[in-house]
């Protein structure tokens, strides 16, 4: 969505970084308009992948950079902060295995089913 005229992930924008002025929230601009903020992005997606054919790629890397992001910061977190060093093999497995498993999964969904990138089949708009 648009905060204030810029582009913003809303799930991850503060309203108190907004404070103590108005917030203007719209949807995004250039797409088109399902219903009240909720924007068509198919037709973006769909133009995004056949740009490139490594855009595939760049995806899947993308996801799976985050997914073992996070595993190894939740490793540590259990493994420092939670004080539980003698678990350290199963941690350790329990973590990245669940971020291979989640790469795997999204590289599947990235080559293998490309309807998933169409989120305009997704949402249906309001009657």
């Amino acid at each position: 969505m648009t905060v204030n005229g810029e582009p913003k992930l809303t799930c991850a924008t503060f309203l108190s970084d907004y404070a103590p002025g108005p917030v203007r929230v719209e949807p995004l601009r250039n797409f088109p308009i399902i219903r009240d903020l909720v924007v068509d992005i198919g037709d973006f997606m769909r133009k995004l992948i056949a740009v490139n054919p490594m855009t595939r790629l760049v995806l899947s890397g993308l996801c799976s950079l985050s997914l073992f992001h996070w595993a190894h910061r939740f490793r540590h977190t259990l493994y420092d902060g939670l004080q539980i060093k003698h678990l350290n093999e199963l941690i350790a497995i329990v973590c990245y295995g669940g971020a291979v498993a989640g790469s795997a999964v999204a590289a599947y969904l990235r080559w293998s089913v490309p309807a998933a990138l169409d989120m305009s089949a997704t949402v249906q708009p309001w009657r």
